[in-house]
């Protein structure tokens, strides 16, 4: 529900509403059921005496004030953590912009926070409740914006993280023993993907725009070799080589132009409007 979060029965009466922040995403929870924690694409509510530096956009048929820059874009995105006991949010913790799902380590000890516009990944340690580390999920860290990560799995080993990026339409594969490298391999996965999910060493990836089909089931490669092959075919699909042209082309002193004449030259517009 925007802005809450409804705690149910099985039956389906309702047994509690948890204010929670800007347009929550996702929720998961901690092992022993304590502890419950909610993804907000918005953010934090703004607080009852905005500062003057605060900018608010309303949202929705019914607006709703959310924490937004001068380009009218929410700020930064919140977790809302909830003692389930007390139902009620303990701890607010600012994320990347637009964080969407999330998934706990085995031990509890960390949540991975999916940053959609952010082409990133927030890592909360779930004892201070604090971001300890940023993991970029491009598949190279001095690309422009566009990944949109937006779903997340842990393997079972508890060492690779997958996230499905959309704009990429592939899943990224990010060895979280070397957090600070952009994602080691890629794995085709049809249109916008925008969910994934694991069992075991199969991937089940669910995809927003599908060309064949809304699921696919992926089985993960042990080989070295084979991993590779399936990543150097997720980047021809996404032209990551003629991306990467385009943006050397861009840093060459192209001056912009209202219609630029290659893709990643700058263009003097700042707004485009599609009509379909």
């Amino acid at each position: 529900t925007p802005g809450q979060l409804d705690a149910m029965r099985e039956c389906g009466r309702m047994l509690a509403t948890i204010p929670v922040g800007i347009c929550p995403y996702d929720v998961a929870f901690s092992q022993d059921g304590k502890t419950a924690f909610v993804s907000n694409l918005g953010g934090r509510s703004p607080l009852p005496l905005l500062e003057k530096s605060e900018r608010t956009a309303g949202l929705g048929d019914k607006p709703t004030l959310m924490e937004v820059d001068s380009r009218g874009v929410a700020m930064h995105g919140t977790v809302s953590v909830i003692n389930v006991a007390k139902r009620k949010v303990v701890e607010e913790i600012e994320t990347g912009i637009h964080p969407e799902s999330m998934v706990l380590s085995p031990d509890g000890r960390r949540l991975y926070v999916v940053d959609a516009s952010g082409d990133g990944v927030s890592i909360i340690d779930t004892a201070s409740c604090q971001v300890v580390q940023a993991l970029s999920t491009k598949p190279a860290a001095d690309l422009p914006y566009g990944s949109l990560a937006n779903g997340i799995a842990l393997g079972g080993d508890g060492r690779t993280l997958f996230t499905a990026n959309a704009g990429n339409n592939a899943i990224a594969l990010i060895n979280l023993e070397r957090p600070q490298d952009p994602p080691f391999a890629r794995i085709a996965a049809g249109g916008f993907p925008g969910c994934v999910a694991i069992s075991g060493e199969t991937l089940f990836l669910g995809n927003v725009t599908a060309y064949a089909c809304d699921l696919q089931k992926v089985e993960i490669p042990k080989d070295p070799a084979v991993l590779q092959k399936l990543t150097d075919d997720a980047s021809r699909n996404f032209h990551l080589a003629e991306i990467v042209r385009a943006q050397a082309q861009a840093q060459a002193g192209v001056l912009p132009k209202a219609m630029p004449e290659r893709a990643g030259e700058p263009s003097t517009s700042k707004h485009d409007v599609y009509i379909i």
